[in-house]
């Protein structure tokens, strides 16, 4: 999927616009609940999404000026965790995420460290069940 405009993103989170639909159906199989780190996130119009439907989300964005303006178009707060770090700094050595949303291929690595049950590809639009072997524990986590 090509990356929506920074403007456009904008103006859909003030407005309390869904994302579109095919990111709706992409990610209908997340639960309430869950917790989904949504790597390269933007405005996070997906994470709000997510968010009000129930998920615990962790919205990364490594663009400063993005969380300003979230700031300023979500005044009544968000529910989601904001990262606003590079992505060299996320350190996770376990599943700590029920799902991961990447939205470039070079995130795919640290995808299949964090995500505990599905890494969804937004760039080809394709979902990926993992499983593994190890428990979730939050102290595996860390943003340097």
């Amino acid at each position: 999927m090509k990356p929506q405009n920074l403007d456009i993103e904008k103006a859909k989170l003030a407005a309390g616009l869904p994302p579109e639909e095919e990111l709706i159906q992409i990610t209908s199989h997340i639960k309430a609940g869950e917790r989904v780190l949504d790597l390269r996130g933007g405005m996070g119009l997906l994470a709000e999404h997510l968010s009000a439907r129930g998920a615990m989300v962790v919205l990364h964005e490594e663009e400063r000026l993005v969380f300003s303006y979230r700031r300023n178009i979500l005044t009544n707060g968000t529910s989601t965790t904001q990262w606003n770090v590079p992505i060299g700094s996320i350190v996770i050595n376990k599943p700590v995420f029920e799902h991961v949303i990447i939205r470039t291929f070079d995130d795919m690595e640290l995808a299949k460290k964090a995500a505990g049950k599905s890494i969804i590809n937004l760039y080809s639009m394709e979902v990926t069940y993992v499983e593994h072997n190890s428990e979730k524990s939050e102290a595996d986590t860390k943003v340097e």
